[in-house]
Formats: structure tokens, sequence, C-alpha cells
């Protein structure tokens, strides 16, 4: 139990970082609107741009819960106490 604590305040913590982040760069550039990949390309340039895009875009289907994406949980397995009685 106490390492499922520290495991949610670690990543907590590394999400309100990230978020401080990006409060910081949509203040001091608000021109730019095309979120990571106008940061990296701004910053780095044209190919650290693209390959930042490209590694935010890949890795999108991790970060999805699948209730969030609609294909879902599936139902609880049906055992003989659930089966209709004749």
């Amino acid at each position: 139990m106490a390492g499922a604590l520290i495991a949610w305040l670690v990543a907590g913590t590394g999400m309100l970082m990230l978020a401080f982040v990006f409060q910081t760069l949509a203040v001091r550039k608000p021109d730019l609107d095309a979120g990571v990949y106008a940061y990296a390309k701004a910053g780095f340039g044209e190919y650290l741009g693209v390959i930042s895009a490209f590694g935010y875009w890949a890795s999108a289907p991790l970060r999805l819960d699948p209730l969030d994406a609609g294909s879902g949980k599936r139902p609880p397995p049906r055992t003989a106490s659930h089966r209709r009685r004749a």
C-alpha cells in the first residue's frame, strides 16, 4: 500500500511539474499554438520538432484509458451461479 502511495505522489508531482513547464512556455511564447511540436521547433529546430511530435503521437495509445477510448472494459466472466435456472 505504501508503495502505491509513493508511486502516486511521484507521478502526481511529475505531472504538476510538466504543467508548470507548459504554463511557463505559454507565457513566454504566446504566439506558439501548436503544442509540443511548436515549442520543440522553436527551441531546437525543425528536425527535433518533428521527432518530438512523432514521439508524442506514437505514445498516445499507451496513454489512453481503455474506458475513455470506448474499447472498453469486459464484463465479468459468467460463472455457474449466473446461469439461468430452468
